[in-house]
């Protein structure tokens, strides 16, 4: 424990530095990175070339709609909900200081800059940090864990939480102690094995996610998408986002769930607190966002501006997907990206608000019970859900950057964020898919629009 500590930190120490480096020689480093990157091109024009082809589907698993599958697969197969909404959170959290770090770096890609190069895929936002070599180091890292160690399966914090193994509210994170009934003996040494980290203590896990997490960062060069320099800097900050996690904030995201989930609140009081904070909270990080992309903006030269419009004009297969006016290049891009944090705070409010039982311990027997179909059922009727917002505000027309981004994407997100927590639990329930064990199942007499709390409902409706 003590020598992973102290690696942790070393890893902190050495990102910093190269930040460092990085912000003094960034300039030769992104000129250098046009020769490699013209070498491993090649002059291929040919998009569909098959060296292309391997490295655009690498690339896929670092987007949005691959990584929502994984997450997604986490919440519906697994008791755990709570790890898999982590898992959701840091991910998109992650995703908001990523934009953040463009703003603030304003980096062009390698491909608005020089005309020679590809720009497989048209990203058209800033290019520093690479989120595909920053957020799917941070998001494979903590579902791989997560699946290793079990902790999709590990119930014990939230059943301590609700039996009020706590303090003031807060639960230490705890490992599964494995009992052998038959060998009593065996005890210790299960305790042993369920202690050691199976993800880096598994050499041959830990090295094939590196390979992985290296082929997608690979392939933003080589397809043009990022410099070596862009890469690298998203794995320094990734890797600060991984140790923080590990560290700190894997128990404190794990506390604000199992109150906001469990209502382990103390009283009416510490109850608004806790929504006006994370409301508090949520406002400040989109302040920042919004002041620094305001200063941003304005520094960015015309001339620049035409002429990476102009460059990625010049790729045909980006004409039909290049719009500089739908707020969707260069800053404005970075700040539409930023709109994750809306279902980062829609997640925990909605959660804090919503009347349910959550026993995990119940989950696993009710599931094995349903057949296929059922399952499957289940999955399609939250998909559903989820889906109605963005169909809704599907044709809201904003030419004000900040209507569109508050009244359309950040509402959005914040309605799929109630739809999930909230909406399909009410939903599946209606269709007689509900199973105890499910995240905030509504009860028997629950009605979907009763958000109103008394000291009563704090953590002793667990035992209703």
């Amino acid at each position: 424990m003590g020598f992973q500590l102290k690696a942790e930190y070393i890893l902190l120490v050495i990102c910093a530095i190269w930040i460092v480096i990085d912000g003094i020689i960034a300039h030769t480093l992104f000129e250098a990175n046009h020769h490699v990157t013209k070498y491993l091109q090649n002059g291929v024009q040919n998009i569909s070339a098959p060296k292309f082809m391997v490295f655009r589907i690498i690339t896929q698993f670092g987007y949005a709609q691959i990584v929502g599958i994984f997450i997604a697969g986490g919440f519906f197969l697994f008791p755990n909900k709570i790890q898999a909404l982590k898992i959701l959170i840091y991910t998109l959290f992650s995703s908001y200081i990523l934009s953040l770090l463009k703003l603030i770096y304003h980096e062009p890609r390698p491909y608005f800059v020089y005309p020679d190069l590809q720009g497989i895929g048209c990203d058209t936002e800033f290019g520093k940090p690479s989120g595909h070599a920053m957020v799917t180091s941070v998001m494979y890292f903590i579902l791989i864990d997560s699946i290793l160690n079990r902790k999709f399966f590990d119930i014990t914090n939230s059943i301590n939480f609700v039996s009020g193994k706590r303090d003031s509210g807060h639960v230490e994170l705890v490992e599964v102690v494995i009992i052998d009934k038959q060998n009593p003996q065996n005890d210790v040494i299960l305790n042993q094995q369920v202690q050691e980290d199976k993800f880096l203590g598994n050499s041959l896990a830990f090295v094939l996610y590196l390979i992985w997490i290296f082929l997608i960062g690979f392939s933003r060069v080589i397809l043009g998408a990022h410099s070596f320099s862009q890469v690298l800097l998203g794995w320094a900050y990734g890797i600060i986002c991984i140790v923080l996690y590990r560290l700190v904030l894997e128990k404190q995201l794990e506390n604000i769930l199992l109150t906001a989930a469990h209502k382990g609140f103390a009283s009416m009081c510490h109850f608004y607190k806790y929504a006006l904070g994370s409301l508090l909270l949520y406002a400040i990080l989109i302040t920042i966002n919004v002041v620094i992309y305001n200063v941003v903006n304005k520094a960015i030269k015309q001339e620049d501006r035409e002429k990476y419009a102009n460059n990625i004009k010049q790729k045909t297969y980006c004409v039909a997907k290049f719009n500089p006016e739908n707020f969707h290049f260069l800053a404005d891009k970075c700040l539409m990206d930023s709109v994750t944090l809306a279902v980062c705070f829609g997640v925990i409010i909605t959660t804090v608000f919503t009347k349910g039982s959550y026993k995990p311990e119940k989950w696993n027997e009710n599931f094995k019970n349903l057949v296929f179909t059922q399952k499957i059922a289940r999955i399609l009727v939250t998909a559903i859900v989820c889906a109605i917002p963005v169909g809704m505000t599907f044709f809201l027309k904003f030419n004000n950057i900040y209507f569109h981004y508050f009244f359309k994407a950040a509402l959005q997100a914040f309605l799929v964020s109630l739809c999930l927590i909230k909406v399909a639990p009410w939903a599946i329930k209606k269709v007689n898919l509900d199973i105890e064990g499910d995240f905030l199942q509504f009860g028997e007499n629950s009605s979907f629009f009763d958000s109103s709390f008394t000291e009563k409902d704090f953590i002793q409706s667990y035992h209703k």
